[in-house]
């Protein structure tokens, strides 16, 4: 189960007949500030913080965040075109090669048409962070394969999800929602496989 913790402002007024106040005048009253729009993070225990300001917009920022995860997507994929002992694996790679490499680029395009006045970020803010393969000889290349990518696809499905629902534009909520299935699905084959192939499931 995922927690996501808010901070609480309590404002607490004290009044009381010695606070100095002349009798007869009304206690003042504080009128609390408004509660900026924010985004909870995903993942367990993470405070939530505000994902937009004025120079870095919602979709800049989840286009930044977007770009470098199918960066490591790719990168993983390609891992995979050159070590995968199975076939499957090797076919899955190059399809999400194929598939993501245009995605990731159109994300570049309109990161460029749109912001090109405001500096490439870290992106949103999230403690979900890209995976890495394994360097563990001792495993099978293949199941290190497996746990990094549907770690990598499951990060992708979250963020994805996130553009779907909170994209400015509705071309990057239309790319979110392709990016999300697809991500989605891959994590699943991959699932299934890894359970086949070496009984671990989940």
């Amino acid at each position: 189960m995922r927690h996501i913790y808010r901070s609480i402002l309590v404002v607490v007024l004290m009044i009381s007949a010695g606070c100095g106040a002349p009798a007869g005048t009304p206690a003042p009253t504080d009128t609390p500030a408004p509660t900026p729009s924010v985004t909870p993070l995903i993942g367990d225990t993470t405070p939530v913080f505000p994902v937009s300001t004025p120079s870095a917009p919602f979709d800049a920022l989840f286009m930044d965040s977007m770009a470098s995860l199918l960066q490591t997507t790719l990168l993983l994929a390609e891992s995979a075109l050159e070590q995968a002992e199975r076939e499957e694996l090797r076919a899955h790679a190059q399809t999400l090669t194929e598939a993501f490499s245009a995605q990731r680029q159109q994300i570049i395009d309109w990161r460029a048409a749109w912001y090109a006045d405001i500096p490439a970020s870290a992106g949103l803010p999230t403690n979900m962070a890209a995976a890495t393969l394994e360097e563990n000889a001792d495993v099978p290349f293949d199941l290190r394969f497996l746990n990094a990518m549907i770690s990598q696809q499951r990060v992708n499905y979250e963020i994805a999800r996130l553009g779907q629902a909170q994209a400015q534009r509705e071309e990057l909520r239309t790319l979110a929602e392709t990016l999300a299935a697809a991500s989605d699905a891959s994590a699943t084959q991959l699932e299934a496989w890894r359970q086949q192939w070496f009984s671990i499931s989940g």
